[in-house]
């Protein structure tokens, strides 16, 4: 159409330029109409299924207006909630200031160092048996270190035989 127009600008007067002009014009038209009432043929049975929507929620209102009024209870109220991530939170850290101490310094220097003359006769009559505690002790733990130091063997020596993903590899989903 564009080239159309300046042919018609270019020749004054020219009548086949001009019927080609309007001859675009006109399927142009054409071609917008046909899309419309294709587009219009589509919405056709959207705007009839509102329709009938519409139509049944006018007559179902009524009804069930009055049942929805009788029926309808009063919501809950609202009650409180604790965020308990805030109490957790609370119990790891603290809340926030020191604590407050539970003896004084004097009470707390009693029981450490004022019972201690009564500890130290004791000890000194039973020496013999914190000895065998202590040595008993030292063996239990040279044979724990013991066994883990095999354990750990053990899972080196498979780590070396088994490497990493050649385990089961039928089941891959």
């Amino acid at each position: 159409m564009n080239e159309l127009e300046k042919q018609l600008g270019q020749k004054h007067g020219d009548e086949s330029v001009l019927r080609s002009l309007h001859l675009a014009v006109v399927k142009y038209w054409q071609v917008k109409v046909v899309e419309e009432l294709e587009s219009i043929e589509d919405e056709l049975p959207l705007v009839e299924m509102m329709k009938k929507r519409m139509q049944e929620s006018t007559t179902g209102s009524a009804t069930s207006n009055m049942s929805v009024q009788k029926s309808d209870p009063k919501p809950a109220p609202l009650r409180p909630f604790i965020i308990t991530r805030s109490q957790q939170q609370k119990a790891v850290f603290g809340l926030g200031y020191p604590s407050i101490p539970t003896m004084t310094v004097d009470e707390w220097y009693n029981q450490r160092f004022g019972h201690a003359s009564s500890t130290s006769q004791q000890q000194q009559h039973q020496p013999h048996v914190n000895d065998a505690n202590a040595h008993s002790g030292e063996l239990e733990q040279e044979e724990a270190e013991e066994r883990e130091r095999a354990r750990l063997m053990r899972w080196d020596d498979y780590k070396d035989d088994h490497r990493r993903g050649w385990g089961n590899t039928h089941n891959k989903g």
